[in-house]
């Protein structure tokens, strides 16, 4: 649902091979990857308990600090800049979309009268 976001296992990267950092990169590596694994084990089979970005949000907070650390180090690198230009237009895209069509399906109540 916002793939810039992934650029924050870079900054994660970068993070640990600096000495200083390198204790803030395992929490926070932890506290992403324990977030991925417990929400993923839920098995509901009515969709009640459906894996969705609404579970992601602590660990995208994270990773999104850590996508700091990835363009202040790759800031002159062309390759990275044009990659992390089209991953935020399209990540802006599908979030916009998302909220703009969310109106489009109303629910049962409003639904009936129509």
């Amino acid at each position: 649902y916002s793939p810039v976001v992934l650029l924050g296992i870079l900054g994660m990267i970068l993070a640990y091979r600096e000495e200083k950092k390198r204790n803030l990169a395992i929490v926070a590596s932890s506290v992403v990857l324990t977030t991925i694994v417990a929400y993923s084990m839920f098995g509901d089979p009515w969709g009640g308990w459906a894996f969705g970005p609404r579970y992601l949000i602590p660990a995208a907070a994270i990773l999104s600090a850590a996508t700091g650390l990835a363009i202040s180090r790759f800031r002159r690198n062309i390759p990275f800049i044009i990659t992390f230009i089209v991953l935020i237009a399209y990540s802006l895209g599908v979030n916009t979309i998302g909220a703009m069509t969310t109106t489009q399906v109303p629910p049962k109540v409003e639904a009936v009268n129509l």
